[in-house]
């Protein structure tokens, strides 16, 4: 019973640090590194390990911010993708009758539904 449960603790702290993980890529100022792959994306489990290998590896550039960035912007991209693919003419009539894009918007993603 107690060997059962502390492997089943185990799995879900490791899918916790999955989760949890940090990603994040390096630019090296000397054009490589022997040991860190220049672009390639690391999954790492804190900003220590980060910290660790700037301050061991000084031409190493972490460049995980723009990674943020750039998630970020797809995912507001790919939200007004999926609500443009989901305006009926039902919604369009709304608009005539003076509802405004803000509200149409809500009303799709809460699957609000207005009879007119």
């Amino acid at each position: 019973m107690i060997v059962s449960t502390q492997v089943y603790l185990v799995y879900i702290f490791n899918i916790i640090i999955q989760y949890n993980g940090i990603f994040c890529f390096f630019f090296s100022s000397y054009g490589y590194n022997s040991n860190v792959r220049i672009g390639k994306i690391y999954k790492l489990s804190s900003r220590e390990t980060i910290r660790y290998l700037l301050t061991v590896h000084r031409d190493l550039v972490d460049k995980s911010f723009w990674i943020r960035q750039f998630i970020s912007k797809v995912k507001i991209w790919y939200k007004k993708i999926n609500l443009a693919r989901k305006i009926t003419s039902h919604h369009l009539i709304l608009v005539k009758l003076g509802y405004k894009w803000n509200q149409i918007f809500y009303m799709i993603e809460n699957k609000i539904i207005r009879y007119i």
